[in-house]
């Protein structure tokens, strides 16, 4: 955008600034939040630095740094050192495929999430299709309303957890509407508005979802290659910054990484010494191993457990289980009752069957072997000096040199393959990860996937100079 144009929109904005009501800072973050909506500022455009912004508003520096700061919460906004804050893309929370179609759907290549428009199905989908039509055989399923779960169902989803190292009474689970429904319950149960949950620096964005939609604060916490960092959990916890931790530790999504026992093990000592409640988000747990033992397993008077079904067998199961102490069981209920009421319960029907059936080691195992076939072909793929995802990850995390990764996802967008912008990850909008998430599982195909990889890796090789229109 060139200069003049910046200063009509910065004229705009300030008249608006002058006229809404309230405090004046979050005048301002209104302001430019609806000129980003009328298009009077666009995606990527340089924001002037905070004195240049003070003056032309008449302000004072510390009421402009105050609205930079807030618009950055906000995502509206993000930050990068010695290049100036840019217009971000309106606070997006899921990678742009989820949010709008593809650009040509017989020719794009959706690596943005695990399971779009022609994603894989399951290797094992007839047997899923046989319990299905006996689950649904009767009416029970359909005329029963059983808001945490009919105790059979949490009966039998607690002894599915004890198969995954994790032991529960059925007293101690309550059935969601998936994984990403018991992050929610979680932290609507465990803190309050403006409490701060301590994460990640790069976490799953369906935890920044969640704790935008509740107005909850994240802390982002050190990582190193297993993940979370007990040291900075330590002192986050030692100054007070918060009492509950998130933590996703096996094949952490975006970066696939995994602690070792010894890691957890420090991690479930800061939690208790502390007395810090652990969120343990542990959907990746089948496809790390039978030696990772879950957090759950090692303090579990203070975690609360989430699990669900839709990477093990179907993204349209939404069917995830909480396990949690008795004196978390009443906010989580009456969080699922002010949300859906209940699991649809003919897919909780369906999920009980096929754990009481015996099938889920054998649904599991195929599953399993179809993303370890996909990850295999993207060893084939890169240099043999690069590194690769584990095996059993469903994910890459790419790294793209000079890109900004809203801006590398947008180039992508335009070559015909889609992927989630390492932004989408950043628990502090101030960071941008240099890297993309490209989802290996969700390759059709090897020939799909080369096409992905070969084009993604030319970006990379080009650079941002060859994009400009974009950068």
């Amino acid at each position: 955008m060139t200069r003049e144009v910046a200063l009509v929109g910065m004229a705009e904005i300030e008249r608006e600034a002058r006229q809404l009501p309230g405090p004046r800072y979050l005048a301002i973050v209104q302001a430019f939040e609806e000129a980003m909506e009328r298009g009077v500022l666009r995606v990527g455009q340089r924001l002037p630095a905070i004195r240049e912004m003070a003056t032309r508003l008449r302000v004072d520096v510390g009421t402009v740094s105050r609205a930079y700061a807030e618009m950055k919460r906000r995502r509206l906004v993000s930050s990068e050192v010695g290049r100036g804050t840019f217009v971000g893309d309106r606070q997006p929370d899921a990678p742009l495929s989820l949010l709008q179609a593809a650009p040509d759907a017989s020719a794009f290549i959706d690596l943005s999430h695990n399971f779009p428009a022609g994603a894989p199905t399951h290797p094992l989908i007839g047997w899923i299709e046989a319990a299905q039509r006996s689950a649904w055989a009767g009416a029970e399923a359909l005329s029963l309303q059983a808001d945490i779960g009919r105790p059979t169902q949490r009966e039998a989803l607690a002894q599915w957890l004890a198969s995954c190292a994790v032991q529960a009474s059925a007293d101690e689970v309550l059935i969601t509407a998936g994984a990403q429904h018991g992050i929610l319950l979680a932290l609507q149960a465990t803190t309050r508005p403006d409490e701060a949950v301590l994460c990640e620096s790069t976490t799953f964005y369906g935890l920044l979802s969640a704790a935008h939609f509740l107005g909850r604060r994240l802390v982002p916490l050190a990582m190193d290659a297993e993940g979370l960092l007990p040291q900075a959990l330590d002192e986050a916890l030692r100054v007070q910054q918060g009492r509950v931790v998130y933590c996703n530790p096996t094949l952490h999504n975006p970066t696939t990484r995994t602690m070792g026992l010894a890691r957890r093990e420090a991690i479930a000592q800061v939690c208790r010494r502390h007395d810090a409640v652990l969120i343990d988000d542990d959907v990746y747990g089948l496809f790390g191993g039978s030696e990772v033992v879950p957090l759950c397993a090692l303090a579990p008077e203070r975690t609360v457990y989430l699990t669900g079904f839709s990477k093990l067998l179907a993204p349209g199961l939404r069917v995830g289980v909480v396990r949690a102490p008795a004196y978390l069981m009443h906010r989580l209920g009456a969080g699922l009752r002010a949300t859906t009421l209940m699991a649809a319960a003919p897919m909780v029907d369906l999920v009980c069957r096929l754990v009481s059936e015996g099938q889920m080691p054998a649904l599991a195992q195929a599953r399993r072997a179809q993303v370890r076939e996909r990850q295999a072909w993207l060893r084939e793929l890169l240099p043999k000096a690069a590194p690769a995802p584990p095996p059993d990850a469903f994910h890459w995390w790419m790294p793209i040199g000079d890109w900004r990764s809203e801006a590398f996802a947008a180039a992508a967008r335009d070559s015909g393959v889609g992927v989630a912008a390492g932004a989408l990850f950043a628990a502090d909008p101030a960071q941008q990860p240099a890297f993309a998430r490209v989802c290996v599982a969700a390759a059709p195909d090897r020939a799909a996937l080369a096409t992905a990889v070969t084009r993604l890796q030319a970006l990379v090789r080009d650079g941002p100079q060859h994009f400009r229109h974009i950068c």
